[in-house]
């Protein structure tokens, strides 16, 4: 039986109104509460590649993403 992984993500764009100020995000990873600001969008893109696989290289660019799935199967199994 395969295994459904799940990470969810929250952008959030601002910009000073009656500026030509450039427009500037944070991105916050739901399941570990992490975020990031950001002013190009592939700030934003490294940073969701430390959770999921954004390149299609079939694997994240850091550990988290194997602590996230650690903690869920945790929380899975009633565990804290």
């Amino acid at each position: 039986m395969s295994e459904t992984v799940i990470s969810s993500f929250i952008l959030r764009f601002t910009q000073e109104t009656g500026t030509d100020a450039p427009w500037r995000g944070v991105v916050r990873h739901v399941q570990s509460d992490e975020e990031a600001r950001f002013m190009r969008i592939d700030e934003a893109l490294r940073f969701i590649g430390r959770f999921v696989d954004v390149n299609g290289s079939g694997v994240a660019d850091g550990e988290e993403i194997l602590d996230v799935r650690r903690q869920e199967q945790h929380a899975g199994n009633g565990e804290a």
